[in-house]
């Protein structure tokens, strides 16, 4: 397997950053968590040399994202199990199926 090339790693995650923290505001993008969780968790997996060239960084980045994704995840298409279908219906609603 073929690890990612380092730039588009880079470009990836300058990305994520930009997307999830806006300094004018000194607000944060919750949606984007997982986002960041999925994207260490593919480096991971995929990205060895990077990952061990940054081991301490990588392993409390994945800490602290599954924490985090931990609540926002599940929350993601609702809070309660009616906003959760409502928001299935309007999905089932809109697609292909």
């Amino acid at each position: 397997m073929c690890e990612e090339v380092p730039i588009l790693i880079f470009k990836r995650w300058k990305k994520l950053e930009n997307d999830f923290y806006k300094p004018k505001l000194g607000t944060f993008d919750l949606s984007k968590v997982p986002d960041i969780y999925y994207s260490i968790r593919y480096d991971i997996l995929h990205s060895k040399k990077m990952v061990e060239a940054n081991k301490d960084l990588c392993l409390e980045l994945f800490d602290c994202s599954q924490r985090l994704a931990a609540f926002v995840i599940p929350a993601e298409y609702g809070l309660d199990d009616q906003e959760r279908s409502c928001t299935g219906l309007a999905v089932r609603k809109n697609s292909s199926y």
